[in-house]
């Protein structure tokens, strides 16, 4: 049986993993799966996962997150704190946290997203970052959109922890990779059929062969009392 035909007529919803500068496997996946007529009901994601995730619920096409990922250079993102760093670390403040002041990107989020909130989404979306006091996993569905992506995609040393309800975040990826465990994207999904793109995180240098690996994992789950299948 093919992926389509295990889809076909159900309430999938998709899982986009963490992975470093991963968007551009997840971008390729999610416009592959939809180009073969799987309609999304429902995302989910962490880290590079996360953004792909959130671009697509807020119904940016793939030809636009393409050209997106296609675009950017250093200078549209790069805005090192050095003086800030340098006062933070005798005040113990976070943005000794990393480098980056991560206001340009999220300018850059800002700019391309429609709508700039979870509860202006048509579809559901999921959204993993890591509590950086606790390091504990925080699941974000509600509030401001660019916050969240910004915080799931804070990659640790690169990027200051950004400041949210849950207090001070970093990438999602530290503390779950594949976005989110499969009982929680149910609840949140009411999906039928989850499907997750998990891409490798072993460094390329340390692979024998080949390029970054991709591996695709469905889960089905049992409907409750009173679901439809």
């Amino acid at each position: 049986m093919t992926l389509r035909a295990a889809l076909e007529g159900k309430r999938v919803g998709v899982v986009l993993s963490a992975g470093y500068f991963g968007f551009y496997g997840h971008a390729g996946f999610v416009e592959a799966l939809e180009q073969e007529g799987v309609e999304v009901a429902a995302w989910a994601g962490t880290s590079a996962g996360g953004l792909i995730a959130a671009l697509r619920a807020a119904g940016v096409s793939n030809p636009a997150i393409r050209e997106l990922l296609s675009t950017q250079r250093r200078e549209h993102f790069w805005d090192p704190d050095y003086l800030g760093i340098a006062i933070d670390s005798v005040r113990k403040g976070h943005r000794s946290s990393g480098l980056l002041k991560g206001d340009q990107f999220r300018a850059l989020i800002e700019k391309h997203l429609p709508v700039h909130r979870f509860e202006e989404l048509t579809v559901p979306l999921l959204l993993v970052a890591t509590n950086l006091t606790t390091e504990s996993p925080v699941i974000i569905t509600s509030g401001d959109l660019a916050t969240a992506i910004h915080a799931t995609c804070a990659y640790p040393g690169l990027f200051q922890a950004v400041r949210h309800d849950s207090g001070l975040l970093w990438d999602g990826g530290i503390v779950d990779k594949a976005g989110a465990s499969p009982n929680l994207c149910h609840r949140v999904f009411k999906a039928s059929r989850r499907l997750t793109s998990r891409l490798s995180q072993v460094a390329q240098w340390r692979q024998t062969s080949g390029s970054p690996h991709l591996r695709c994992e469905l889960r089905s789950r049992q409907p409750a009392a009173g679901e439809s299948r």
